[in-house]
């Protein structure tokens, strides 16, 4: 078993107990009685996808690292991409975790506190998030064109990798 994959089981399992809550309504129609559970499942939920993300990122890395190694330059690249990923994701998971003063402040609105302005958190790491999705894609295919392969053959590597972005 690969080690994302007990995360992305109990983020599925998580997001269906989830729906009891409110989870895949609008959050104007979750009704008040659940308004407190459907935010603390969305805390649990998204410290659970975070951890999951972060290990699907660097699987894929590490599988580049294996696959195309050897070539120094690479594997500088690949190192700076999954510095990049642990630095944001590792950031994005404590500000979720610990955006709040108290904690608990996150799924009660009524208490006491303050919690960071999460809009511009959530455009930072949507756009970070973006960002290394293209470096993970863009990566490879330098090292594709490289591989002693004909024309076609190469292209239909490359369009695996165009298959996985979707």
């Amino acid at each position: 078993m690969r080690s994302e994959q007990p995360f992305c089981i109990a983020f599925s399992v998580l997001v269906g107990i989830g729906t009891n809550y409110g989870f895949g309504w609008h959050t104007a129609d979750v009704p008040s009685d659940r308004f407190v559970f459907y935010y603390m499942w969305l805390y649990i939920i998204s410290a659970v996808y975070l951890t999951t993300l972060w290990l699907y990122k660097f699987t894929i890395l590490l599988l580049y690292l294996r696959l195309f190694g050897v070539h120094k330059p690479f594997k500088y690249v690949t190192w700076t991409v999954m510095f990049l990923v642990f630095g944001y994701l590792s950031s994005n998971l404590l500000t979720l975790l610990f955006g709040c003063t108290p904690i608990d402040k996150y799924w009660k609105s009524m208490t006491p506190g303050h919690c960071i302005p999460s809009t511009k958190a959530g455009l930072f790491y949507g756009s970070m998030n973006f960002v290394t999705d293209v470096l993970i894609f863009v990566l490879p295919l330098p090292m594709v064109w490289r591989l002693k392969l004909s024309r076609e053959n190469k292209l239909g590597v490359i369009l695996v990798f165009v298959g996985g972005v979707m």
